[in-house]
């Protein structure tokens, strides 16, 4: 049903039937504050052949903890809140196609958000990220290119930091959001400096950008 508003996109993952998700979540509100934490996961079977949906296929299987904290006041807003992921990746399909170096490996993610409004118009965010896997060279090995994004040491650990500022310019509606924001890369695919080989850094893919958030 909703293949026309993909159309022109190329298909990059073919899903072999279903993909079950479940998510639980337990919720407490104590007046103007209110905590959640819960369990969510996906276990899902990927052709790696997009052009080639048939045969062998590789099974991803995540199991994810969650929680959240929130105070709203009449001036101030605060929000924390944080993620850990773990993956586990069968490489069913592509191992013996030589497309992976291990049958199978694990990649874990950890993220933190910390979010502070005042008088629920200007804001300022912090975040943190980590991701850690195991080594593949096949899968995330660097690439002949010296401009490309791949790992000298087929590792893809990424670490860093995120800053962001935004501010709702209209008074009594919530519906117009300016924003800055800023992403530090402390490592990048495994290693802080020259990663890919070919002496690019970590920080050579930090980015600040602006943006215009509305909603009607």
């Amino acid at each position: 049903m909703l293949r026309p508003f993909s159309a022109g996109v190329p298909t990059e993952t073919v899903v072999d039937g279903y993909a079950p998700y479940w998510h639980l979540m337990f919720n407490r509100e104590m007046g103007n504050q209110s905590f959640a934490a819960g369990i969510k996961g996906i276990i899902v079977n990927i052709f790696p052949d997009e052009d080639e949906p048939s045969g062998p296929t590789d099974r991803f299987r995540d199991v994810a903890l969650e929680a959240q904290y929130q105070y709203i006041g009449a001036v101030h807003t605060f929000t924390a809140d944080a993620t850990w992921m773990r993956e586990t990746r069968d490489w069913d399909a592509s191992f013996p196609m030589g497309m992976a170096s291990n049958a199978s490996d694990k990649l874990r993610t950890f993220k933190a958000n910390v979010h502070y409004y005042w008088q629920r118009r200007v804001g300022l965010g912090v975040g943190y990220f980590d991701t850690q896997g195991d080594r593949d060279m096949l899968k995330y090995g660097m690439a002949d290119d010296p401009s490309a994004m791949g790992s000298a040491s087929g590792s893809p650990d990424n670490r860093g930091w995120i800053a962001e500022l935004n501010y709702l310019p209209l008074k009594d509606t919530q519906n117009l959001k300016l924003g800055l924001r800023y992403t530090s890369y402390s490592r990048f695919n495994g290693a802080r400096s020259n990663y890919n080989g070919f002496g690019r850094d970590a920080s050579d893919n930090n980015l600040l950008f602006g943006y215009v958030w509305f909603i009607f």
